[in-house]
């Protein structure tokens, strides 16, 4: 593991036929992806990206809005993408991914084989409700932010039952929420990339009309795949992981 500035690169490998760049959830942190990508082949060199504010970015200050969080990630991964590479977000992290991914040049579009967007709702649902407030905290509260981690089963045990991790969590995902309350109304374009729609079959966040507004921003190609499980289906099961694997080595077969 080879720890950089804003990412982390599990199994570095230079001769990697292809890249996985993992973006987490609202809350979460790069480590959060990990058991997704533990068990992925050699062939593979994963980078896991990470907000300011928590895990090993912790010293850094939080962003303060949508924008500033696009920008942080995006100096990095025009770096990181210099290779075939597959994408993926979880909820805020596939809002975040499908921004990178529409922001970068034709030259570096054409490296993404795939965009994985994963219980992420579409742009135009997530502008339709972002009310721009101020500031983090200013319009939700702790405990409304509270109740909606447990409405989505975000949290394990051990931290419900651990007062200071609870409450770094319920920071980091109050910030976090605050950048899904900014995002910017500019933030919709077609993009020429083979994307896909990964959801959990009990998931509450993404609605049907969600579907149908992703698939209108893919000029390429588009499918929408549904896996057992909740809103946080991606680390419940091995379902998913092995559907990456999946699509990981079928793109190695033809790079």
């Amino acid at each position: 593991m080879q720890q950089e500035d804003g990412y982390v690169i599990l199994n570095p490998n230079p001769k990697a036929k292809i890249k996985l760049h993992c973006f987490h959830h609202a809350g979460g942190s790069a480590m959060s992806m990990l058991p997704l990508v533990r068990n992925l082949p050699k062939e593979v060199e994963v980078c896991l990206f990470e907000l300011p504010g928590r895990g090993m970015s912790r010293k850094r200050s939080f962003v303060s809005d949508y924008r500033e969080g696009k920008r942080f990630f995006l100096q990095r991964i025009q770096s990181c993408l210099d290779r075939p590479s597959v994408i993926l977000g979880h909820s805020l992290g596939g809002i975040l991914a499908y921004s990178l991914a529409a922001s970068l040049s034709s030259e570096k579009q054409r490296l993404i084989k795939k965009l994985i967007l994963s219980g992420a709702r579409s742009p135009a649902s997530v502008i339709q409700h972002a009310v721009h407030p101020e500031r983090p905290f200013a319009i939700r509260t702790v405990e409304s932010i509270k109740r909606d981690i447990k409405k989505l089963r975000g949290l394990p045990q051990e931290v419900m039952e651990d007062r200071d991790l609870l409450q770094a969590t319920v920071d980091a995902t109050g910030r976090d929420f605050h950048l899904i309350d900014t995002f910017p109304a500019d933030e919709q374009k077609v993009i020429s990339i083979p994307l896909e729609l990964w959801l959990g079959r009990e998931d509450t966040v993404v609605q049907p009309e969600d579907i149908k507004g992703w698939e209108k921003l893919s000029a390429y190609s588009f499918a929408c795949r549904i896996f057992t499980g909740d809103h946080f289906y991606l680390f419940e099961n091995e379902e998913a992981a092995h559907r990456l694997q999946s699509v990981l080595l079928e793109e190695c077969a033809v790079c």
